[in-house]
Parts: C-alpha cells; structure tokens; sequence
C-alpha cells in the first residue's frame, strides 16, 4: 500500500498536501496523526507543526481495472465502449427538434444505467457551457480513484454531445462538488508550494498532473511578481515547476 508522511502547520493542511501527492480523495485515504500542531506559548514560542501519515486503501483488482483502465480517458474509444455492451453510436444523436439539454439528461442517464449507478442528473447552464450535476448513492463509484471515472464519464460525454454540432458546447460533470473541491484542493497547495520556492530559494517539482489540472496550478500562481510555472515532461508524467523569477 501506497502512503506518505506530512507536516505542516495543521492536520487539515498537511491532509491537503497529502492527497495532492498521492493524487487521491479523502475518501479513498486512512489517515493517521502522529502528532497534533500546537501552537506554543502564547501562540508564538514553542509551536509544533502536525505530523500524519497518510495510507492510499487497497482496491479490489477488478474495481481498480474498471477505474483506472476501461475509463481512462486518454484510452476510451467508441469501439471500446461498444465492446463493455455501452452503445454510444448513432442512437446517441440528438434529434433536431430535441432540447440539448434532455438530450444531455437522457444520454448520461442512460450511461449511468450501464454502469450500473443509480443516479439523477440535472442539467444547467453554466460559466463555460452546460454543466452536469449528478447525484446518487455510493458517488465515489462514479468519482472513482484520483477522479478518473468522472473524468472520463465528462469525456465520453463531450465527445457525443458534440459530434454532429456546428457549434462545441463543452460539458461539466460533477458529483457532490468534486471539481470545486479539487481546485480549491490544488490551489492551496500551488500557493503553499510558491512559499516554500521562496523560502528555500530553489525549484519546486510538482507531483505529475493531468493538463485540466496544471492549468488550475498555472492559473493559481500566474499573479505572484516572485515565481512563475512551467511544465515539463509528457504525460501522463507532465510535471509542474515552481521556479523563482531572477
């Protein structure tokens, strides 16, 4: 099993670092303090940063198939989904006179059956296009390990919401805030990370990342006058750098 150690000043934020490096959801972790902070006399002398560890939980081999290969995004196909008994071929084509958005709403919903979810989806408009809400029991099936099955439900999705439009709607799909979560998740750590390059004075290598989000990271940091990102490497071993503007 997969585990790290953190410290930081509180449990909470050494939690958040924690995920950040095993790529992971709370509710995918066991966590452990090995110390509590303190905050010393007076809140000033003496003050003791939190320790904990933190053990990424075994997932069973066929859950862990279904997760992390069968719904990558980068792997998923038509013909692949076709091959799992998913039809997303030319019964999933919206009608012209049919709304977009109980087109949306159908589609998911009928996907979800064949993952076997039982879950509503609501569809509105959203800042960058239609946003998908889906809500349900068990959400961290459709979650999945690292956020990679919704991940790719959100692909499959833009990729047949958008096959005979004129015009790219991009979709969100989201479950029980994920999206919102994780960025404000990947924020934190990107400023907490910009700190330590300027405390230490040297280049801060971020753990690998998907490109949805570097981008949270570059966008986080595009504002400080001291630092500045860059990303190296390919994916799905892209990294984010930290580096100090000389």
């Amino acid at each position: 099993m997969k585990s790290v150690e953190k410290h930081a000043r509180t449990v909470e934020e050494a939690l958040e670092l924690a995920l950040i490096a095993l790529n992971a959801t709370e509710d995918e972790v066991d966590v452990e303090v090995l110390e509590k902070d303190s905050s010393g006399f007076l809140g000033l002398f003496g003050g003791r940063e939190a320790h904990i560890r933190v053990t990424l939980r075994e997932v069973p081999e066929e859950e862990e198939k279904k997760s992390d290969d069968v719904f990558a995004p980068e792997n998923v196909v038509l013909e692949e989904l076709q091959q799992l008994g998913i039809e997303v071929d030319e019964p999933a084509v919206q009608k012209e006179e049919q709304d977009p958005k109980e087109f949306l709403a159908e589609f998911l919903e009928d996907l979800l059956q064949k993952m076997y979810l039982d879950a509503t989806v609501d569809i509105h408009e959203g800042v960058d296009g239609l946003e998908a809400i889906v809500d349900g029991e068990d959400m961290s099936l459709l979650i999945g390990r690292r956020g990679r099955t919704l991940d790719a439900l959100q692909y499959i999705t833009n990729l047949v919401f958008n096959r005979k439009r004129d015009e790219y709607i991009h979709v969100l799909v989201d479950s029980q805030n994920y999206r919102a979560k994780r960025r404000d998740t990947l924020e934190q750590m990107a400023r907490r990370m910009a700190e330590k390059a300027k405390r230490q004075r040297k280049d801060i290598i971020l753990h690998p990342m998907n490109a949805y989000e570097r981008r949270i990271v570059h966008s986080a940091l595009q504002k400080d006058p001291h630092v500045s990102t860059r990303s190296e490497g390919k994916d799905p071993n892209r990294q984010v750098i930290i580096f100090l503007n000389r």
